[in-house]
């Protein structure tokens, strides 16, 4: 009977679907047993998207006051408010913006054109900025923050320059 037994081949188990997961014992960690290579933790301080370092901008740690939060979301809403309170002022700067072009001369000049535009669009970016500034701040980016934030600024000295090189 014992020779017989040696004699036969084995059987093999039937195939399944999925693979068979080795049982995880208590002496090795649980990420261990289901990878092949364990998940490295970022270094602390280290940018946590690939955009943030493309862009220069890294986080602050995660262990900033409660209070500088505070502040920065109270003066983060004070800016949207201003910001949205030009929109409409920049809606019927936009509505009038074709009177750039009363002395006739200025239908051929660049800055008149580049006026016209950036008045136009001056109503939009007071809409977009405090938006983009939000996404931001929840995102923990508080340069970029400012930065969106000051959109608006920026626009309104870039009308002015580009209204100073027109003829009277």
């Amino acid at each position: 009977m014992s020779d017989e037994a040696e004699h036969e081949p084995a059987q093999e188990p039937a195939p399944t679907a999925f693979p068979a997961v080795a049982p995880v014992t208590a002496r090795e960690p649980l990420h261990e047993s289901l990878f092949a290579q364990p998940v490295a933790e970022p270094a602390p301080g280290a940018p946590l998207f690939a955009e943030q370092q493309s862009w220069g901008f890294t986080p602050r740690p995660k262990a900033e006051p409660a209070r500088l939060r505070k502040w920065e979301a109270l003066w983060l809403t004070l800016a949207t408010g201003t910001s949205l309170l030009f929109a409409p002022i920049g809606f019927v700067a936009a509505i009038l913006s074709p009177m750039v072009f009363d002395p006739h001369q200025n239908l051929m000049n660049p800055a008149a054109w580049i006026a016209f535009f950036l008045i136009i669009s001056f109503w939009m970016v007071c809409i977009a900025a405090p938006y983009g500034a939000w996404v931001a701040y929840l995102r923990r980016l508080h340069m970029l923050t400012w930065l969106v934030m000051a959109a608006p600024l920026v626009w309104v000295a870039a009308v002015v320059a580009s209204v100073s090189f027109l003829p009277g």
